[in-house]
């Protein structure tokens, strides 16, 4: 089998097989988490560990500093397999043991967690009240199929979605100008 490594250094031989998920590195409160989702379930663990790291990742910024530095994370998880494979029902269920089932502890004053984007206007908007003031909270996208956002940044469509994803991910403030208006978040 190939390392999962070697698949970052080019591209996949043909007829590869990948080692399967070591679950020997799955330790204390991602261990809990996986297991919960995973039980009764053929869901891959790597998914769920994956996804748990960013949305614990994603909770913590703006909150956990390391001395001497002024970097806020950012996250990015992707979940590559066919369709079928688990990533959906992944991210539902992982999503669901973490915030309780969506019971009312506050999980929305701690993160915002959206299903999809039209545009990279409603992107934006994302982090801006209804009264266009910054949040503060962090956002997270998650995107079922990449052939629907590809979809979505055709020319006659909304092509500045992707423009607007990839300038989040350079930096941490984002202004929304509307024409009676300009908001600004940091």
């Amino acid at each position: 089998p190939m390392k999962n490594i070697d698949l970052v250094r080019g591209h996949m031989p043909e007829g590869t097989v990948l080692e399967p998920f070591d679950r020997k590195i799955l330790k204390g409160f991602y261990s809990d988490i996986v297991g919960l989702v995973t039980e009764g379930n053929t869901l891959p663990p790597q998914f769920i560990f994956g996804i748990a790291k960013t949305l614990v990742g994603l909770r913590c910024a703006g909150k956990t500093r390391l001395e001497g530095c002024d970097k806020q994370p950012r996250y990015y998880y992707m979940m590559i397999g066919a369709t079928g494979a688990g990533k959906g029902e992944s991210w539902r269920r992982t999503r669901s043991v973490l915030t309780m089932n969506d019971s009312h502890l506050g999980f929305d004053q701690i993160m915002r967690v959206f299903n999809s984007a039209d545009s990279g206007a409603g992107l934006k908007e994302a982090f801006f009240d209804k009264n266009g003031q910054g949040t503060g909270i962090p956002v997270a996208l998650y995107i079922d199929e990449i052939v629907d956002l590809g979809s979505k940044t055709r020319n006659d469509r909304n092509p500045e979605i992707l423009s607007t994803m990839l300038e989040l991910a350079n930096g941490t403030s984002i202004s929304r100008i509307k024409t009676s208006t300009t908001w600004t978040c940091n």
